[in-house]
């Protein structure tokens, strides 16, 4: 490997050769040695992100993909849409159209189904908005609720 520099004198090119060839630590922040502290520490991290991403509120539960008309009915207003993806504690759910679904809360009626939901997430896309609800409770239709998720488990 070969360095040539442009416009520089002698002793500042000497400088910067051995500048770029010395020990990295001389010139990098000061970072503590590895040791067996550090390798403990970096596994209880892994193991604190595995535990959190297998909770239920990460989706642990399987998704089924579910294609039905539904009515989402909210305080002020009712919304019919499709749910797409059902599980035991959540569904998502393709709504026509820009609504703007902040904080809104509801039941949701598919099938001979009701269910009280409670708003998670919103992915607004070309002229439609895509909401994943959890479920608060199922107000009617039980059997019919737990037949349809046991496909899902």
């Amino acid at each position: 490997m070969g360095l040539k520099f442009i416009d520089v004198d002698e002793k500042t090119g000497d400088s910067m050769i051995a500048t770029v060839f010395s020990d990295s630590s001389a010139w990098n922040q000061h970072e503590a040695e590895p040791g067996i502290f550090r390798s403990l520490w970096s596994l209880v991290l892994v193991f604190k992100k595995i535990v959190k991403t297998s909770r239920k509120s990460h989706r642990s539960d399987l998704r089924l993909a579910y294609r039905e008309n539904c009515r989402l009915v909210l305080p002020d207003r009712t919304l019919e849409g499709t749910v797409e993806q059902i599980s035991s504690t959540g569904l998502s759910v393709n709504i026509p159209g820009t609504v703007d679904l902040v904080g809104e809360n509801g039941t949701l009626y598919v099938e001979s189904v009701a269910l009280r939901v409670r708003r998670r997430w919103v992915m607004q896309a070309e002229g439609t908005v895509v909401a994943g609800f959890a479920i608060e409770q199922v107000e009617k239709g039980a059997d019919r609720w737990q037949e349809l998720t046991l496909r899902a488990a």
